[in-house]
């Protein structure tokens, strides 16, 4: 399924961006610190939207937050995120050896594409 982004908006908390999944339009809010750990990884936002919208597998954090990874060569894109209201707010992203988080995959403690 395409990801299409459709308008972004400055605020308090970071940036939050409109995107079309299939025929649906939904928000998604970047923090400041994710969007510093973006610059430094060197990844794009759409390539990081797709990695949490179609997730290899995602994993239970801390506080009521998700972990959604995406495998590369050896490592993970490990990806915080939890809900505000009914939209997800994604806190920070960063890359780290895939032995010491990688599940198998194929595990879905939550799927963002099911709460659209």
């Amino acid at each position: 399924m395409g990801i299409e982004i459709i308008s972004e908006e400055q605020v308090q908390k970071g940036k939050v961006i409109l995107v079309k999944v299939g025929e649906e339009v939904k928000k998604v809010l970047f923090t400041f610190h994710f969007l510093d750990s973006l610059k430094d990884y060197k990844f794009q936002i759409k390539e990081v939207l797709n990695f949490i919208l179609h997730p290899d597998e995602v994993v239970v954090g801390h506080g009521g937050r998700f972990i959604a990874h995406k495998a590369l060569n050896g490592y993970i894109v490990r990806i915080v995120y939890e809900y505000e209201d009914i939209f997800p707010v994604v806190i920070t992203l960063y890359v780290a050896n895939k032995e010491r988080y990688w599940k198998g995959g194929g595990i879905y403690a939550d799927k963002i594409l099911s709460r659209f």
